[in-house]
C-alpha cells in the first residue's frame, strides 16, 4: 500500500485497461516516492497476487490452499476470479467465521499450527508492525484503528493488529492478551469499519481479564 499512488487506483486501472489490470495499474500516476506514503489500493494487491504467481509458478489460490489453508483443515474456501480466471487478490476470498478465527490463531502463534510451522519464524512480527503511517479507507473519516500504522497487508491497531474484509468482516489479534476476535458482519458502508472494532474495545476487552 505504498506504491506511490495518492488513492485507490483500481477504478482508473480497470478503465484504462479492462482486460489487463496489471498494465492498467502500471499506467497510474505515481506521485510519491515508493515506500513512503500510504494509500489503500486494491489494484496493488491484485499486482501482488500476480507477483506471487510469477515467483511460484502456481495459481495464487492453489498455492495458498496447499501451503496454508488445507494444512489448517480449511477446505471450503471459495475464491472469486476476474474474467481471465485469476483470483482478485484484493477481495473475494469466502471463509467461514471459524476459518477466519483459525487464521487469527495461526498469526497469534507466530505461524505454528498443531505443531507444524506454516509461516517462517518471525515473519508475523514483521508483517504486523507499522512500516508506514496509515489513514482510513475513506478520506477524513475518524478511526484510531486505521490511523495507527500499516504492515504487510495488515492494519496496526490500538492493541495488536487487524485485517478487514468487505461488508464488515474483521479479524483482530491481540497476542499480549492471547486473544483472537473474528467478526462476520453485515456492514454496508466502509466508512463504518471502525464501529465494530470500537465495540470490541468498549464492550469485550473490559471483561476479558
Amino acid at each position: 500500500m505504498t506504491t506511490g499512488v495518492d488513492e485507490d487506483a483500481l477504478g482508473d486501472s480497470w478503465t484504462r485497461e479492462p482486460g489487463d489490470l496489471v498494465k492498467g495499474f502500471l499506467g497510474s500516476a505515481f506521485v510519491h516516492r515508493e515506500g513512503t506514503v500510504f494509500a489503500y489500493d486494491n489494484a496493488a494487491a491484485f499486482v501482488l497476487a500476480r507477483m506471487v504467481e510469477a515467483v511460484t509458478g502456481e495459481d495464487f489460490a492453489d498455492f495458498t490452499d496447499a501451503r496454508l489453508l488445507h494444512p489448517m483443515g480449511i477446505r471450503d474456501a471459495e475464491w472469486d476470479r476476474v474474467a481471465s480466471g485469476r483470483v482478485f487478490g484484493f477481495h473475494g476470498l469466502h471463509l467461514t467465521t471459524e476459518a477466519v478465527a483459525a487464521i487469527g490463531e495461526l498469526l497469534r502463534l507466530d505461524g505454528l499450527w498443531a505443531g507444524e510451522r506454516l509461516l517462517p519464524a518471525g515473519w508475523v512480527d514483521r508483517a504486523t508492525r507499522a512500516h508506514v503511517d496509515s489513514r482510513h479507507y475513506v478520506s477524513g473519516e475518524p478511526g484510531p484503528d486505521f490511523h495507527s500504522g500499516y504492515g504487510y497487508q495488515t492494519w496496526v491497531g490500538r492493541e495488536g493488529f487487524h485485517a478487514n474484509g468487505a461488508f464488515g468482516q474483521h479479524l483482530l489479534v491481540i497476542p499480549e492478551r492471547a486473544l483472537v476476535v473474528a467478526l462476520t458482519c453485515g456492514q454496508t458502508e466502509v466508512r463504518h469499519a471502525q464501529d465494530a472494532l470500537t465495540a470490541v474495545w468498549e464492550c469485550l476487552l473490559p471483561g476479558v481479564e
